[in-house]
């Protein structure tokens, strides 16, 4: 993964897992970067260090993460089942999580202009 700024690489880092690919990455307002890399997520700072991992439960994968301001992520936990997953951090302790409605044709979304179908934390 690189930080290119002016068409040169200011930054870059490797997986120290080597597994799976970086699928979502995104730079922090402190400059750390939220990492998604198939096996799990990860919080790393500029000088590379891990603040936080979580690694993805056997036959799952995770392709996505946000945060939610300075102390929360989200992610979706592809799997039987498929999750959304709200995380404390650093700690990674679960604060919420839902069951995605999924079929065998695959994903089912459903759309209402409705803020009550949202669940809240």
């Amino acid at each position: 993964m690189f930080i290119v700024k002016d068409g040169q690489i200011i930054w870059s880092y490797q997986d120290q897992l080597g597994r799976g690919e970086v699928s979502d990455a995104i730079l922090m307002s402190d400059g750390n970067i939220l990492v998604a890399h198939q096996y799990g997520v990860a919080e790393v700072t500029k000088d590379q260090q891990t603040v936080w991992s979580y690694a993805a439960p056997e036959g799952t994968e995770i392709h996505t993460i946000q945060p939610i301001g300075q102390t929360h992520v989200v992610f979706v936990q592809n799997g039987k089942p498929a999750k959304c997953v709200v995380m404390e951090i650093p700690s990674c302790r679960i604060a919420r999580e839902f069951e995605l409605p999924i079929s065998e044709k695959g994903p089912v979304c459903e759309s209402t202009n409705s803020p009550s179908s949202f669940p809240s934390f």
